[in-house]
């Protein structure tokens, strides 16, 4: 088998596919590990442009490439391939007056557009943007590097002809054209990803001819999981019940516990036993905004603002229902309008409150005493159904496939499940599925190179230190000089000026 193995932009990434490599090499394939040896100089974890940043990620990179089997062919980007690259991208010149025209934007059938918007919102989170000519300036630089990446990656196909492409997540820009184009073409595509059990563990998980947030292969692996574990039905539940129980108590560490600084238990001071009391968790809007036209297409309302204000008209009347809109705390410090105007709604309606993200009521504490929740794409939707909860989901993402909650698909549904009284939980067994795959102990770690982390906290701010990134054998060391000096090699300035029209 002929294996093409794309380098990524994260240590932790670049470590597991080096790891990957390493493995296909290892069962007699012939790999080709392809390295843009920072002629690109862009990607989604170096956004600005940082020149330290590529010449730190090029000398890992080809530190652990030594130490690998010798039949792992790597190919570097040089100048003379990038000399006729340029020459074939330049011809392509795009015009874009919105995040949706972005979205359009693609290169020999390559979403280049999608992959620079997730790089630039991830880095900036904002999802408003004004398109001046500050903006065009600078993510003209992404779409072309985007472009660079694609070139070089469907000459490489051309020339290797493989029978498998492997890579990581394929969001950003500097894999999601080898995710096209292995679909396209049919060829077998391996998208990795990993999943961290604790807090600093991760295991692999892979996704076969789909990107990691495909609704329908969440699905399946989640199922196939399920099915095909050698445990009793009772060792499963207990495990998938593990995780709802251990984020509840702050012991579960596989994702930032958001809700570390609420106070146990506590409701609003409003709280009133004696009407029904409706809960919408909303999301961070920024995060799920630009994964793919699935999830685009999977949106009741446009925006979540929308959404909810549709859901307080339509309610407004109703003296026996008090909403409460618990802004995601993860938006604590997100400074756009999608958040800010949340904070202005409780003002507009006499039985809506809303809950900001600093706030210490607890998450938890409202999921278990509402009569009703509402999500547009949060996990919250996932703990309430668990907890035995109707839930209404007005957004989709990667749990989508899964029958935990009501998944309204277009306004008229969404109102007939908003005025319902009696919804039914959905059986907590699904809930219990989404869990188990969570905190699933057998999934694969790693097999030659340790892609673990762990953080420190340095003046305030936390720093992470990947296992094999050392400077005089010192992770700590390694990590402290890269946030140190690495801001003075930084070209560009990301622009994030809002449009307010």
């Amino acid at each position: 088998m002929k294996d093409i193995i794309i380098s990524s932009s994260d240590y932790n990434h670049i470590t597991h596919m080096i790891d990957e490599a390493e493995i296909s090499a290892r069962y007699g394939n012939q790999v080709f590990f392809l390295l843009c040896n920072s002629y690109l100089g862009y990607c989604g974890c170096n956004t600005n442009g940082n020149t330290f940043k590529c010449f730190r990620c090029v000398r890992y990179t080809k530190r652990l490439l030594k130490k690998c089997s010798q039949n792992i062919h790597v190919i570097e980007l040089d100048q003379k391939i990038m000399d006729d690259i340029r020459i074939e991208v330049d011809k392509v010149k795009y015009v874009y007056h919105s995040i949706d025209d972005i979205k359009s934007l693609e290169y020999k059938g390559a979403k280049v557009g999608y992959g620079c918007l997730s790089a630039y919102i991830t880095a900036t989170r904002n999802i408003n943007f004004l398109i001046d000519d500050v903006f065009r300036d600078y993510f003209d630089k992404l779409l072309k590097t985007g472009c660079y990446f694609a070139e070089f990656q469907l000459r490489m196909i051309d020339d290797i002809q493989p029978d498998r492409i492997q890579l990581f997540n394929g969001r950003f820009f500097e894999t999601r054209a080898a995710v096209d184009f292995a679909l396209q073409r049919h060829i077998l595509l391996k998208c990795c990803e990993q999943q961290r059990i604790l807090t600093n563990t991760f295991h692999k998980i892979f996704f076969h001819n789909a990107m990691p947030h495909d609704i329908s292969a969440n699905t399946k692996i989640i199922n196939q999981t399920w099915e095909k574990e050698n445990m009793s039905l009772e060792e499963k539940e207990r495990y998938g019940q593990w995780f709802f129980e251990s984020k509840q108590n702050h012991t579960y560490c596989g994702d930032i516990d958001y809700t570390i600084l609420q106070e146990n238990e506590k409701l609003p001071d409003n709280w009133d036993y004696s009407k029904k009391n409706y809960v919408i968790f909303n999301s961070s809007e920024d995060e799920n905004i630009c994964i793919s036209e699935e999830y685009d297409k999977g949106k009741v309302f446009k925006t979540q603002y929308e959404g909810i204000s549709y859901i307080a008209d339509l309610l407004k009347d109703r003296n026996d229902i008090i909403i409460y809109l618990r802004i995601h705390p993860n938006l604590r410090n997100v400074k756009y309008k999608y958040h800010t105007d949340l904070l202005g709604l409780g003002g507009k309606y006499h039985n809506l409150f809303v809950i900001p993200a600093d706030s210490d009521v607890s998450t938890y504490a409202l999921m278990h005493k509402a009569n009703k929740v509402i999500t547009f794409g949060s996990t919250a939707g996932i703990e309430a159904s668990y907890m035995g909860k109707p839930v209404i989901a007005l957004s989709r993402n990667s749990h989508s496939g899964l029958d935990m909650c009501y998944e309204a698909v277009h306004v008229e549904e969404a109102r007939q499940l908003l005025l319902s009284d009696d919804l039914k939980p959905k059986p907590q067994l699904e809930s219990i599925k989404y869990g188990f795959f969570q905190m699933n102990p057998h999934l694969p770690k790693y097999s030659f190179f340790d892609f673990n982390y762990h953080d420190i906290t340095f003046l305030g701010r936390q720093i992470r230190c990947y296992n094999l990134a050392k400077y005089l054998g010192s992770t700590t060391l390694y990590a402290l000089v890269g946030w140190g000096i690495g801001h003075f090699f930084t070209k560009d300035t990301l622009p994030d000026k809002e449009d307010f029209r």
